[in-house]
């Protein structure tokens, strides 16, 4: 897909096609948007822009919030999930104009939360959007370290793996 302007890293776009590949190798969906909200800055006045994937995002452009085919798709298998670990923002949400999928989202997951899903809102970004909104006592966890996220990760913490070393010396 073209990206126009969009921030782009070699680095995370080998990130990227490594974890379709192992989704697709464990029979496990992947979504991603299918539509996008552009501009040509960060700017508040900059002209918006809809671009499709099939149409990708045109030179000068740069894609900065996900679009209503995106946000419909998303809240629809939000509201299906049962446990929901939510870990950054899906629009440039420093500029207003951009924030409406990430409010969308926090929506959605508010409102599988409400209907008994477990949610888990994890990092500092995320939880300064939510506190802006006045949304944190809507989601059943909060975790603003990078703790939590190690342990999803299945990765040990420095300071517990001290403390093991030292239980077994006594």
């Amino acid at each position: 897909m073209k990206i126009g302007d969009s921030l782009y890293s070699q680095l995370n776009s080998n990130y990227v096609r490594k974890l379709m590949r192992r989704a697709e190798n464990n029979e496990v969906s992947l979504h991603l948007p299918n539509d996008f909200i552009t501009g040509n800055c960060y700017d508040n006045c900059t002209p918006l822009k809809l671009c499709l994937v099939d149409d990708g995002i045109p030179e000068g452009n740069m894609g900065l919030d996900i679009a209503p085919k995106s946000m419909y798709h998303f809240t629809h298998i939000i509201s299906g999930a049962k446990t929901i670990l939510w870990h950054g923002p899906v629009g440039f949400i420093e500029q207003e104009a951009f924030g409406d999928g990430t409010v969308c989202i926090m929506q959605a997951i508010i409102t599988a939360t409400e209907n008994g899903a477990t949610s888990l809102v994890v990092g500092e970004e995320t939880i300064s959007f939510c506190r802006k909104w006045g949304t944190l006592n809507k989601f059943s966890h909060v975790s603003s370290g990078r703790a939590g996220v190690y342990l999803l990760l299945g990765k040990s913490l420095p300071a517990v793996r001290a403390l093991s070393a030292k239980s077994r010396t006594y």
